[in-house]
């Protein structure tokens, strides 16, 4: 009896920390306020589902190319909705391109970003970019 005490006591254990990770670690977001995050950092939206930044991209013209498109810079971002069911998003930075739902019923407005939290320029061609230096401004509305 005690080690069955004792295990049920461990996995209550492992699932309270999970739930407690989960909230600590995501910045609280309200519908068209732009926010920011990071490679890694979670934003919950007010009903509990979140968006997670999984991946920056430079997919911008290479240095010293003659280019007809100057490129975009590219996120990949993960949505969890209540049910834990998650799906993967990819969003660039033209502003030509629909930037699409990040659930049935919120979609992506505005996607900028900024480099060393400076600008909206990343290295010059003497240097390659970091993507943890890359800061995400997301603004995310209600449809």
């Amino acid at each position: 009896m005690k080690t069955i005490i004792a295990i049920l006591s461990i996995i209550l254990l492992f699932a309270c920390d999970k739930d407690v990770e989960k909230t600590s670690s995501c910045q609280d977001i309200q519908f068209d306020t732009s926010f920011e995050m990071k490679v890694g950092e979670s934003a919950c939206l007010p009903d509990g589902r979140t968006i997670r930044l999984l991946e920056v991209k430079d997919e911008f013209c290479p240095c010293l190319a003659v280019c007809i498109w100057e490129g975009q810079l590219t996120i990949k971002l993960e949505a969890e909705d209540l049910n834990d069911q998650k799906t993967e998003i990819v969003v660039s930075s033209t502003k030509n391109i629909p930037h699409g739902d990040a659930f049935e019923d919120v979609s992506i407005l505005d996607f900028t970003y900024l480099y060393n939290a400076s600008d909206d320029s990343l290295p010059l061609c003497e240097g390659t970019f970091d993507e943890q230096d890359i800061t995400i401004v997301l603004t995310l509305s209600q449809i």
